[in-house]
């Protein structure tokens, strides 16, 4: 086994840079929609089929006793801060940094598009010199 400068076994510091890495990454949930695919949705002229056929199955869907029906597509991302891994003031300067959108589309009871709505939310949390950042991302 190799063994650096200062007596540590190599393989043993290039695992912990590996979880370091791992550690660092983002999390996703959900379906995230193209902007541009819904933009080709054009209300009494899509149908259900066709927006399921080109975004994927939905995250949510609900059916009102009128017959009117919507498909929800969430989409959920958090990131942590890097310098939140900075040693020993990382926990008072680091956080995290997360965005939420939606996209619902409601159908008429014939199954064509009636409207689309859009919603879209950047959150940003930290403790101590972090917490009063304003830390939204730049779309």
């Amino acid at each position: 086994m190799k063994v650096n400068s200062a007596g540590k076994p190599l393989m043993k510091r290039l695992i912990v840079a590996a979880a370091a890495v791992l550690l660092i990454g983002c999390a996703a949930s959900g379906v995230k929609v193209d902007e541009r695919k819904v933009e080709s949705f054009k209300p009494g002229v899509t149908t259900k089929a066709q927006v399921v056929a080109a975004l994927g199955q939905p995250t949510s869907q609900m059916s009102i006793s009128d017959g009117i029906s919507t498909l929800d597509y969430s989409y959920a991302e958090a990131s942590t801060r890097p310098s939140t891994f900075i040693p020993f003031v990382g926990p008072f300067v680091g956080g995290m940094d997360s965005t939420v959108s939606s996209v619902r589309f409601r159908f008429s009871a014939d199954g064509k598009l009636m409207d689309i709505t859009k919603s879209s939310m950047d959150i940003g949390a930290g403790m101590g010199l972090s917490a009063a950042q304003d830390n939204r991302r730049e779309k």
